[in-house]
């Protein structure tokens, strides 16, 4: 299983990148339904299921708005 994170979104594609700052594009048609940029997706690589972390991504979230409030205070 791999964890990536949602960078954006080109057309019928969605770009991830993994903790190695490794780029996939993987199909929107692929994806659950309400993936948003900085969700953190697990996807299993054999059976091709992709799920949203929403665990992962909300830690994540709270991370960033953290560091956020650091910087701009």
């Amino acid at each position: 299983m791999r964890e990536l994170i949602v960078d954006r979104f080109e057309g019928i594609y969605c770009i991830c990148e993994d903790k190695e700052r490794k780029l996939f594009a993987l199909s929107v048609a692929d994806l659950p339904e309400g993936v948003a940029v900085g969700d953190v997706l697990i996807v299993d690589d054999e059976n091709g299921t992709v799920i949203i972390d929403k665990e992962a991504t909300e830690k994540r979230r709270e991370e960033i708005r953290k560091k956020e409030n650091r910087l701009f205070k």
